[in-house]
């Protein structure tokens, strides 16, 4: 995190700008934090991996 400004730019800006969440849906308002989209992942590759 300490060169992420230098070494992923793009990636810093989004981060400044507030863009820290996952849209999985056309519904609007309904965009999650992205630790929790990470979650979500995780127990989907965990059930189709059972």
């Amino acid at each position: 995190m300490h060169e992420l400004k230098t070494s992923h730019p793009q990636t810093w800006h989004e981060l400044q700008d507030g863009n820290i969440s996952v849209t999985k849906s056309v519904i609007p308002f309904v965009s999650i934090g992205a630790d929790h989209a990470c979650e979500q992942l995780n127990r989907m590759m965990k059930i189709h991996s059972s």
